[in-house]
């Protein structure tokens, strides 16, 4: 299964979810109706998930935040690109994004 990730949609994260900075780390977690719906409860992001997701900001899309990236760490667009579909998938399955657009800050 799987949700289908489109690099050139703008994305943003969901207006039920929590999220607070503690220590220099990101630490979310989905508001749910139900405790029984919160699968993993708490979330906290790495470095460079944390860079990713100060970038979904409904703006840019998915390739332009993948080729920004690419350039800061100089590393391969191809490798980003298939980290960030992989990623941004799993977090539409857990209703922690929005897909907002398939085409870049809605134009």
């Amino acid at each position: 299964m799987g949700v289908a990730v489109d690099l050139d949609a703008c994305y943003a994260p969901s207006e039920e979810l929590l999220t607070s900075e503690v220590a220099g780390e990101l630490i979310f977690a989905r508001l749910a109706a139900e405790p029984e719906d919160m699968e993993d409860g708490l979330y906290t992001l790495n470095a460079t998930g944390k860079a990713v997701w100060e970038r979904l900001d409904s703006r840019r899309s998915l390739r332009e935040i993948a080729q920004a990236l690419a350039e800061e760490y100089q590393t391969a667009i191809g490798r980003v690109e298939r980290d960030m579909v992989e990623w941004v998938g799993c977090l539409l399955e857990r209703q922690m994004l929005a897909a907002l657009s398939g085409e870049a800050g809605g134009r």
